[in-house]
């Protein structure tokens, strides 16, 4: 049975579904913005989204597809029958084709979800790139205050974005290494196949760093809190939360560069302890450490010690 027609009709159906829900809600924000005369004001927003979304697009599927055949080449052997000739629990053989068409659709899933995302913060965008100073700066980092309305809520979604992509495909890589694979038991699969390894921890180790990266960010975000008896900073933040956020961004280069070296002596149980050790300091360092320094420290002196904050 033929399948690419079944793929182009549910890749048509989804693209006509989702040009209904755009149009839909273009036509009625063109009507208000022309009765309101900000006719000009509405094509200049609506070319700023269909850039970001084209842009945005264009990085996340070339970036899944890429990875994904590139590690479906290396991987699996191809037979002269044209088909990858998977081992496992069951026999079983999967079309080349139809691993081309079905990594097509999931990459170009993924672009239009991150796409939309994206065009869907313009305002963060626009306020990035039009950027001012305000002339005055913040008493603990000493950033101009047109940092935090400006620039930081933009990376903030840049970071979210990186984070969340990296962490589909380093599980895509990782779900079609073990189904794929000759041997059932994941840890032994990923520790023959040294070029699906070194993919995998690639990817994590681009997660990692996207991750780290929203610690050092969190740091700034402090002074925005909501929480605790005053709005912003207090004293555990400043004393305990800040040094715990700086350890995590440590920790995280420090377990990337672990997973990427392990990719080459491909010892798969050594980066889960990694992992392990990452996660407990994360829970101590962060939870542990500044509940209990804001109960028997803080607390039983909290006018004094937030006094110099409200």
């Amino acid at each position: 049975m033929n399948i690419r027609p079944m793929y182009m009709l549910a890749a048509a159906v989804v693209v006509l579904l989702a040009l209904l829900l755009v149009s839909t809600d273009l036509i009625v924000n063109w009507l208000w913005m022309k009765e309101l005369g900000y006719e000009g004001v509405f094509r200049r927003l609506l070319l700023l989204k269909f850039s970001l979304f084209a842009g945005t697009s264009v990085f996340v599927f070339l970036f899944s597809y890429c990875n994904l055949r590139f590690f479906l080449r290396g991987r699996f052997p191809i037979k002269a029958a044209g088909e990858i000739q998977v081992f496992g629990e069951h026999q079983l053989d999967l079309s080349v084709r139809r691993f081309k068409w079905l990594t097509l659709i999931f990459s170009g899933f993924l672009a239009v979800f991150f796409g939309l995302a994206l065009a869907g913060n313009w305002d963060e965008v626009l306020r990035f790139i039009w950027r001012t100073p305000f002339g005055r700066t913040d008493p603990v980092y000493n950033r101009d205050l047109g940092f935090y309305l400006f620039e930081l809520p933009f990376y903030d979604v840049l970071q979210d974005s990186l984070t969340f992509l990296a962490l589909i495909i380093f599980i895509a890589l990782l779900v079609l290494n073990v189904f794929l694979s000759q041997e059932s038991r994941a840890l032994e699969t990923l520790r023959r196949s040294h070029r699906g390894f070194r993919q995998v921890s690639f990817c994590f180790f681009l997660f990692l760093l996207a991750w780290g990266w929203g610690y050092y960010l969190e740091r700034y975000q402090l002074l925005l809190s909501p929480e605790g008896v005053v709005f912003g900073a207090g004293w555990t933040d400043l004393h305990v939360v800040r040094i715990g956020l700086w350890l995590m961004v440590a920790a995280s280069i420090i377990l990337a560069i672990l997973i990427e070296a392990d990719a080459f002596y491909r010892k798969p149980l050594v980066s889960l302890i990694g992992i392990g050790v990452y996660v407990l300091i994360g829970f101590i360092a962060l939870n542990v450490v500044p509940g209990f320094v804001q109960s028997f420290v803080v607390e039983p002196n909290e006018l004094e010690k937030e006094a110099p904050y409200l």
